[in-house]
């Protein structure tokens, strides 16, 4: 977790107010639309929930007039919020559509700026973090919004059980290439799924650790997890920072409950990003996660079940391309990095709970590229030649199409 010295190297305060708030919501923001950075901070003042919200917006170097939008919104609703603020005290309630009156929340902006682009929603969720003062953090990206009711019921859930984590299911919006919807897609969670806490987190099953999100969006938390714990801190990794710690704050809760509920709304990328590099950077995510929990905390059983669903993931998702060159460079990487680093490799076929295990490590210590292509339906153009570092040379190879 950074502390505020450091977040002032990299960071400027553009607009802060003093609050004592409820939830501290942290919305990492670049080159936003205005449509959707709206969209984004209405379903803020919108929601059911009666207390109070602090919105931290971290603009991360926008080169366009994104931050000054953050600040227009900052200047907008603090006044309002204050004004209501007043009236409760003198025990009015004000007009329908102020913040604060009856059934809305109280919503305050603070608004920073980073003084060069990160690259990435790492640093910025970082200070956001540091500077949040809720009982509770919440993530949400620019281009994603809350439902009505979703800080009113997570609240009173983690309120009510002492809960350190919250995962809860989500709708996806598709968008084309002007931004348009064009469908949405409800992703609940599994009601299978139970509540643990960090002392029975390795006795979950398979079926169950796979169904876990990375995501910190779909996650709501409490703030003393990231205090009490250094090492839960965004990574400047290009795409998925926040699978690191959306991994790591589950066996790191001492109580973790789902809800199957769809109460976020998210943007779905429809080809925006690199899929191949995501995938890449998969591996390098989960040996991240593994370096920072260590065995005491993962422990052996949950090692070796995490090792085994992400594989499935790599196999799962590596199967969705359409071009040879990524698929030799995924399996490079699995047999180079992943295999090498995890504790399947060499496990005896005692720690398999199921022969599915046993045969897919099997499959993928000897598979090779041309033979995954001919499988799948692939077209093989053969081996690429490598980089001077002898790994495939990412950034060559064409987007997965999906």
């Amino acid at each position: 977790m950074l502390s505020i010295t450091e977040c002032e190297r990299v960071a400027r305060v553009v607009c802060d107010i003093a609050t004592a708030p409820d939830v501290s919501v942290v919305i990492p923001v670049h080159n936003e639309p205005e449509w959707l950075l709206r969209r984004c901070v209405e379903s803020l003042i919108t929601q059911a929930f009666t207390g109070e919200i602090e919105a931290l917006l971290i603009d991360d170097a926008s080169t366009d007039d994104a931050l000054a939008r953050c600040v227009a919104i900052a200047e907008q609703y603090n006044s309002a919020a204050d004004t209501a603020g007043t009236a409760d005290t003198a025990g009015t309630a004000g007009t329908a559509d102020t913040a604060g009156t009856a059934g809305k929340p109280r919503v305050r902006f603070r608004v920073f700026s980073l003084n060069e682009n990160s690259g990435s929603a790492a640093l910025p969720r970082n200070i956001g973090v540091a500077y949040s003062r809720g009982k509770y953090i919440s993530f949400l990206d620019s281009d994603d919004f809350m439902l009505p009711h979703t800080y009113e019921k997570l609240f009173a859930t983690a309120e009510a059980d002492e809960l350190d984590v919250i995962l809860f299911g989500v709708c996806a919006d598709k968008l084309d290439e002007n931004c348009n919807c064009v469908g949405t897609v409800d992703k609940p969670l599994d009601e299978r799924m139970v509540e643990f806490g960090v002392t029975d987190f390795a006795g979950l099953g398979y079926d169950i650790m796979r169904m876990v999100p990375g995501c910190v969006t779909e996650k709501f938390f409490t703030r003393t997890l990231f205090s009490e714990n250094p090492e839960l801190e965004f990574p400047n990794f290009r795409y998925l920072d926040d699978t690191v710690v959306g991994e790591m704050s589950v066996p790191l809760a001492r109580r973790v409950r789902y809800i199957s509920d769809c109460l976020g709304r998210k943007t779905a990328d429809s080809g925006r990003k690199f899929y191949h590099l995501i995938l890449a950077e998969s591996i390098g995510t989960w040996l991240e996660v593994k370096k920072r929990l260590g065995l005491e905390r993962l422990t052996r059983t949950g090692e070796l079940k995490m090792d085994n669903t992400m594989i499935e993931v790599i196999a799962r998702d590596l199967r969705k391309t359409v071009d040879s060159d990524i698929v030799v460079f995924i399996l490079d990487q699995v047999k180079n990095v992943f295999l090498p680093n995890t504790c399947l490799l060499n496990a005896p076929q005692r720690d398999f709970s199921h022969p599915h295990y046993r045969d897919l490590i099997k499959t993928w210590r000897k598979i090779t590229p041309e033979r995954f292509c001919a499988i799948n339906g692939i077209e093989w153009k053969g081996m690429p030649e490598k980089t001077a570092e002898s790994v495939w040379d990412l950034n060559a190879v064409s987007v997965i199409q999906r």
